[in-house]
């Protein structure tokens, strides 16, 4: 199993967040493999993963020059890497990694992704009331744009299978924050095996709603779905691509 963590400029909570995931994954009883990938972190954070990498024979590091998106850099990292399960989770662990064990099953038993949710009837969500009314609604537009029934396509906690890495991962176009909602979506209309479950997360880094970086989420997102829109309806072209 790969699991990794994405990490940018996060010196200050890496270690604390290695340690708790590596004890989670033990305790598990898991063969695993752990991948820091660094996204071009101009902090501390390249030396403390190095440290941490030759300290722990089941870490592994992958780091971008510079920064170029959560999407690229887990792509980056998985085509360095073998599993038949792939997972990944933010590196504040703002989800509970006690629900490891379901995504790991449900791959195994033949789902190509499975995604944390926020917002299913036995999640248990604390984030500010803006950031969550803004995501609600985020997730409608998806819904009504494209049929699905996902209720959280941006929650950082999903599991992929070995096919899924391989041949839909090439698929997505955006790099950044937009990735986990064009994977998905690229998902359900090609066919392949979606399951949602639902978590306990916890809002980490934004106990306060920024409202600079609320409406550059907004921007970035809606710039998403109007070219993921035009790829699915119009241009047809990754349905190409499948066959």
């Amino acid at each position: 199993m790969i699991v990794t963590i994405p990490v940018y400029n996060d010196a200050q909570i890496l270690a604390h967040s290695v340690g708790i995931t590596n004890a989670t994954l033990s305790h598990f009883g898991y063969n695993y493999l752990l991948v820091l990938a660094d996204d071009g972190s101009t902090d501390a954070t390249y030396q403390i993963s190095r440290q941490l990498s030759c300290e722990n024979p089941h870490l592994k590091y992958v780091r971008l020059a510079f920064n170029q998106g959560r999407g690229n850099i887990l792509a980056t990292a998985w085509r360095r890497f073998q599993g038949d399960v792939f997972l990944y989770f933010d590196s504040d662990l703002s989800t509970e990694l006690k629900h490891i064990p379901e995504v790991v099953e449900r791959i195994l038993s033949g789902y190509d992704i499975v995604t944390g949710s926020r917002y299913l009837c036995r999640s248990k969500t604390t984030r500010p009331p803006l950031r969550r009314f803004v995501s609600l609604f985020y997730n409608f537009v998806v819904r009504a744009l494209f049929r699905d029934t996902i209720s959280d396509h941006q929650c950082g906690f999903k599991g992929l299978s070995k096919r899924a890495v391989e041949k839909l991962i090439p698929l997505c176009r955006d790099k950044r924050w937009f990735w986990d909602t064009e994977m998905v979506v690229l998902a359900k209309k090609l066919g392949y095996k979606v399951s949602e479950i639902p978590v306990e997360w916890r809002e980490m880094k934004w106990t306060r709603t920024p409202i600079r970086r609320l409406v550059k989420d907004i921007y970035m997102l809606g710039k998403g779905l109007i070219t993921l829109f035009i790829r699915v309806y119009l241009s047809r072209e990754i349905f190409e691509k499948e066959r």
